[in-house]
């Protein structure tokens, strides 16, 4: 819907942003914890020391679940480069820097096991009516290729983990940092000047750790990353005004029943003007 938006006329774009963010306001209203009790109390301070502790309700679930699938990557691809190792069958310890190392030293190619570039193979002459079999020595020169393709495999797995560990130590470095949730939902509230003074600065820490969330952010990252920042910033500026309009329909309610019970006591005290 994020993607759609940005092919849409005005009128249908503000009418397709604001649905988005009604659902996303649903959706943030429903995960959230309404009967608390000491189990729920332990599972949201642990949430909010790591999201690795993912709950629904704590606002963790899909950041926590991501930070997992990140560590499933790095695991993956190191376990890919063992079996890769074990494939070649050489007394290497690290395959690809034992390479470099031979080719800077000058050292003799080690010939792998698994691509043999000369061996024996039988051959069947026919002579008149007799059938010889000879067996000769030849070359495969195709596993010469071979060899060189999982070289270049290995090397392409190393670039793999060093990017998707960088990628890991960054998401977690910013999922740990819950000022990271601030600034992000700051900066889209600065956009179109929402924040003015410093009741309004700490209103909008309040909007994003306690009503965004980890979980509310992150789809904020998918929505920006997958569509514009153009989008995210309407959505980000309808879903402030929803907040701030909920917080002062809030206050009247909290108001009015504070003068409901004045007028109340006073009614009943014999003594009252």
């Amino acid at each position: 819907m994020a993607e759609q938006s940005q092919l849409l006329d005005p009128v249908s774009r503000q009418e397709l942003v604001e649905n988005i963010a009604a659902h996303i306001g649903k959706w943030l209203n429903a995960e959230r914890v309404y009967k608390w009790n000491r189990i729920s109390v332990v599972g949201s301070k642990l949430a909010r020391f790591c999201c690795l502790f993912c709950s629904k309700r704590n606002g963790t679930y899909l950041s926590g679940l991501s930070t997992a699938v990140k560590l499933m990557y790095v695991a993956n691809v190191i376990g890919q480069i063992f079996l890769l190792n074990a494939f070649m069958a050489m007394d290497y310890s690290v395959y690809g820097f034992d390479i470099l190392g031979g080719l800077q030293t000058n050292q003799a190619w080690k010939q792998s096991p698994r691509f043999p570039l000369v061996t024996f193979c039988d051959f069947e002459i026919r002579q008149l009516q007799n059938i010889q079999r000879w067996t000769l020595q030849c070359v495969l020169p195709i596993n010469l290729f071979n060899e060189k393709v999982f070289i270049f495999l290995w090397f392409w797995l190393f670039l793999m983990v060093i990017l998707s560990i960088y990628n890991l130590v960054s998401w977690c470095f910013i999922v740990m940092q819950k000022r990271h949730c601030y600034l992000y939902v700051r900066k889209y509230l600065k956009i179109t000047c929402q924040i003015q003074s410093d009741f309004d600065d700490k209103l909008c820490r309040r909007f994003a750790d306690h009503y965004f969330r980890d979980d509310g952010v992150f789809v904020l990252r998918i929505i920006s990353n997958n569509a514009m920042d153009l989008v995210t910033t309407d959505l980000v500026n309808y879903l402030w005004q929803n907040f701030q309009n909920k917080g002062i329909r809030k206050a009247k309610t909290v108001a009015e029943n504070e003068m409901d019970n004045a007028s109340h006591v006073a009614n009943s005290n014999p003594y009252s003007e």
